[in-house]
């Protein structure tokens, strides 16, 4: 039910969820806890949402499954909504997973994201009768999903006039880069014992970041966090698709993914590079090797 216009109430059943759905008062003030709303999608299918309502659950549930890290966890709280808890997660970056979850299920429905479907909850507090949320507002979210670097968006009008007239904000209201277009090359690694080269090693050639009215090339140290995890998950991606052809044509190779030290230390990190190859199917994950890169002095020992 509504709690005036802009919050709901989610009923839990606490003695029946799942072992480890844990919403604390800490999870919340830092926005750890989510719902997915699928209620746009079921309204604009009408009355065929029962004829396919087992088939969306049964995505959902694998989008979640290849998503979520081993420390996350996720409750379908009724037909519609979809709790996702995520402990680790850094403030925004706890969004940011619900938003690639979401559209990730879309995407999968339609082959494109309509974020006119996109509808994502922050758990505000928990009451006696539930979880008490508040929606986002639809231009945060459409932000999001360009910090999120989702492709086949379909953006609502009038967010594509207001893309079109300056480029999104980020939080801190500076004008936002827009979404990265990598390029990637693939460097040969000579095995010495082999004599032979065994590893070709997928490295972003040119990063070109481009918003409706400039495109300026950085250098892969220039980009943020996520960015850097984006343009390694995408090689991930790219290099797997040149594995592919190679496996058509009969013939191997090492991929070499190069992995930043920042990368594999952030929860945000972690979790989008074992959800990227949680999807790879299981022939090509034993072609792949992961470089580790940018360690800082005294790692190891702080490691170890």
């Amino acid at each position: 039910m509504r709690v005036g216009n802009t919050s709901r109430i989610h009923p839990v059943n606490y003695a029946k969820s799942k072992p480890g759905l844990n919403v604390s008062p800490e999870l919340i003030k830092r926005r750890c806890a989510h719902v997915i709303d699928l209620g746009a999608l079921r309204a604009s299918v009408g009355p065929l949402w029962e004829s396919i309502e087992e088939a969306v659950q049964s995505r959902m549930a694998t989008v979640m499954s290849r998503r979520l890290s081993i420390a996350d966890c996720y409750e379908k709280l009724d037909d519609t909504h979809y709790l996702i808890i995520s402990p680790s997660a850094e403030m925004e970056d706890g969004a940011l997973l619900a938003v690639r979850v979401a559209c990730e299920f879309l995407k999968s429905l339609e082959d494109k994201c309509d974020v006119s479907n996109l509808r994502i909850d922050v758990v505000e507090r928990i009451t006696s009768d539930g979880m008490q949320s508040t929606p986002i507002h639809m231009d945060r979210l459409a932000r999001l999903v360009e910090q999120a670097q989702v492709t086949d968006v379909i953006f609502p009008p009038h967010l594509r006039r207001a893309r079109a007239a300056k480029p999104i904000e980020n939080d801190s209201g500076r004008p936002a880069r827009g979404m990265l277009r990598p390029s990637y090359r693939f460097e040969p690694i000579w095995d010495a014992h082999k004599e032979a080269i065994t590893t070709c090693l997928c490295v972003p050639d040119e990063i070109v970041c481009a918003n409706s009215n400039l495109q300026v090339s950085l250098n892969v140290k220039e980009v943020t966090l996520r960015e850097r995890t984006n343009l390694e998950v995408r090689g991930i991606l790219t290099g797997t698709q040149q594995l592919s052809k190679k496996f058509e044509l009969g013939d191997r190779f090492i991929l070499g993914i190069p992995v930043s030290f920042d990368t594999l230390c952030s929860s945000f990190g972690r979790s989008e590079l074992i959800a990227v190859c949680r999807g790879l199917p299981n022939v090509y994950r034993q072609y792949l090797s992961f470089f580790l890169t940018d360690v800082p002095l005294g790692a190891s020992a702080i490691t170890s």
